[in-house]
């Protein structure tokens, strides 16, 4: 049955734009983020970095000092155990400044972008090769980093085209961009060559994000045409072949309002046969001049400079919208984002931020229903299906022991309190909570947003841990339960329509179900006072746990289970306490 097309989502570039004025920026040192988030946007792609930011993450890397060697040496030089540091910094930022609805998919990032120009750099002498070594070097650090956060794309600018201040100049300019164009390639095959170490080695091959190529307009950038991104495939291609990790991961990031000013069209890159590498698309007006083939100046609101008119803008939009739509649906993982991110350079304005998030996501909403129309298919509202740890928590005798002698209002604080406190807790291990369910919530942890299942399983733990801290101190004055019940599996989340964000499933239902029993059953077999946490989970998230969670908190097989309507009708049950 056709479920309707799946609706790309949303997102906002953090710029590398220092606001200034009468922006709110105390708090963090990366202030184009945190104004983002203070405005509810949840999802986010992350400039990474500007000379600006280098503090900031020198800090979060845990350094003291840092020499300051521009944005491409200092992450070049960052090590594995500081990226690591770095992406809890950044995860903590998500949650500490968010301003949205914390019912829903966590604040997250969709993608990186990255500027390396030495990437391109032909090695000419010494100095330039050691140059080019650091950008493979600080490319690789990002696709760690970038994988880390759950990220699938890192969207680079590639290289420069014109010769550097210390060039002499023994070349004409076609040919000079021919060098910078081997050096890019062979960059990129230096960065995806996993055979070397790390950081890329504690990756599968599976498990690296792609480069996404994005096109900049004007004669000073070496991917300035369609023209020069195919000639950089098909260098890669005869260099290192089609089933080569380097050519498979090579992508294209869109920028609309680039693609004006350059030129090409969704229906170029379909002639060309590039449509389905199209991982990443980038929305925004210009302040460049099409008619006079003006180089790009800056970002601004989609449609305040190429057309004036709204109905204008949305028809000038539309064709690159519907390619979004179609890729998104391809279901093929080439749209790895499955987002367009709308770009503004002046994201301090907070009104122009909000707006054009808005605009856009009527603009998707609107293709995608004339796409059906015209397709004859279901509406809009289709789903994004993830897979991760699924968690459960009911609290009981919360009525009865939380609630008793207030008033309607002092309870509703109390339970507003409650439940955010616990939302913050799932939030800060990299956790969604996706549904409450009056005095409890279904929370889901994305395997995607960790490199390894096992962190997704420990970080549910960790939640737990912080949960039975909360239990301790409620427990002294009032006589609750918590119920936790987890599982691995699948979970569906519309993309559009009434239940949108909500989560749905077989899985959904199976945990909850599970939930549902511990109060039934196994509750009913320990006395009131020995309650305090009871956890149960399924085989399939007993199998996720590493050596040491199990060596270190022996977790005991509880007995099996049927569960009316699943095909596996008998399904092990673990405990993580000896059962009484």
């Amino acid at each position: 049955m056709d479920s309707g097309f799946t609706v790309p989502e949303v997102s906002l570039i953090s710029s590398w734009y220092v606001p200034l004025g009468n922006a709110p920026t105390r708090g963090s040192g990366l202030p184009a983020l945190t104004l983002a988030l203070q405005d509810g946007i949840g999802l986010l792609d992350l400039y990474f970095l500007h000379h600006s930011d280098i503090p900031w993450y020198a800090r979060a890397a845990g350094r003291k000092r840092q020499r300051n060697r521009g944005p491409q040496g200092f992450v070049a030089s960052l090590q594995v155990n500081e990226l690591e540091r770095i992406a809890d910094r950044l995860r903590e930022e998500l949650t500490k400044h968010y301003g949205g609805r914390l019912v829903g998919r966590r604040p997250r990032l969709a993608a990186l972008a990255t500027y390396f120009p030495n990437a391109s750099l032909p090695p000419t002498d010494r100095a330039n090769q050691d140059s080019r070594n650091e950008a493979v070097a600080a490319l690789r650090n990002t696709l760690y980093l970038a994988r880390l956060l759950g990220c699938r794309c890192v969207e680079i600018v590639g290289g420069c085209g014109v010769p550097n201040s210390g060039y002499k100049r023994k070349a004409d300019p076609p040919a000079y961009r021919q060098q910078c164009l081997q050096a890019l390639a062979q960059t990129l095959a230096d960065v995806y060559n996993l055979e070397d170490g790390a950081p890329l080695e504690p990756i599968s091959e599976d498990d690296v994000p792609v480069v996404s190529i994005e096109l900049e307009p004007g004669p000073s950038f070496l991917m300035n045409s369609l023209d020069a991104f195919r000639e950089l495939r098909d260098t890669l291609d005869k260099e290192h072949g089609p089933d080569s990790l380097v050519y498979k991961s090579l992508k294209l990031n869109v920028d609309i309002a680039h693609a004006f000013l350059i030129g090409y069209t969704p229906t170029n890159l379909t002639e060309e046969k590039l449509q389905h590498l199209v991982a990443h698309m980038h929305i925004s007006d210009h302040a460049g001049d099409i008619a006079a083939g003006g180089a790009h100046a800056s970002d601004v609101v989609p449609g305040t400079f190429h057309a004036f008119r709204d109905d204008l803008s949305e028809h000038a939009y539309a064709p690159w919208l519907k390619l979004a739509i179609e890729r998104a649906n391809a279901h093929d993982g080439s749209f790895c984002t499955g987002t367009i991110a709308v770009e503004l350079e002046a994201c301090n304005n907070v009104l122009d931020v909000l707006s054009s998030v808005s605009l856009v996501r009527r603009w998707v909403w609107r293709q995608c229903q004339e796409m059906a129309g015209e397709k004859q298919t279901a509406a809009p509202g289709g789903a994004t299906t993830l897979e991760g740890a699924l968690l459960v928590v009911d609290v009981g005798n919360s009525t009865k022991e939380l609630l008793r002698g207030k008033t309607d209002a002092a309870a509703a604080a109390l339970l507003q309190r409650t439940m955010q406190g616990l939302c913050t807790l799932v939030h800060d291990k990299g956790g969604s909570v996706m549904s409450f369910t009056g005095d409890g919530f279904i929370a889901l942890f994305e395997t995607a947003h960790y490199l390894k299942d096992q962190d997704a399983a420990q970080h549910v733990l960790n939640v737990l841990d912080g949960l039975k801290r909360i239990i301790t101190r409620i427990r002294k004055t009032k006589d609750i339960t918590f119920r936790a019940a987890l599982h691995w599996g699948h979970a569906y989340v519309p993309t559009a329509g009434p239940l949108r964000g909500e989560v749905i499933g077989r899985d959904v239902v199976l945990v909850t179900r599970l939930c549902e029993e511990i109060e039934r059953i196994h509750e009913k077999a320990r006395p009131p006072k020995k309650r305090g946490m009871l956890t149960i989970a399924t085989e399939s998230f007993y199998e996720k746990l590493g050596k040491d969670e199990i060596g270190i908190r022996p977790w005991y097989l509880w007995g099996e289970d049927s569960f009316k309507d699943f095909e596996h009708r008998a399904i092990n049950l673990y405990r993580r306490e000896r059962p009484a």
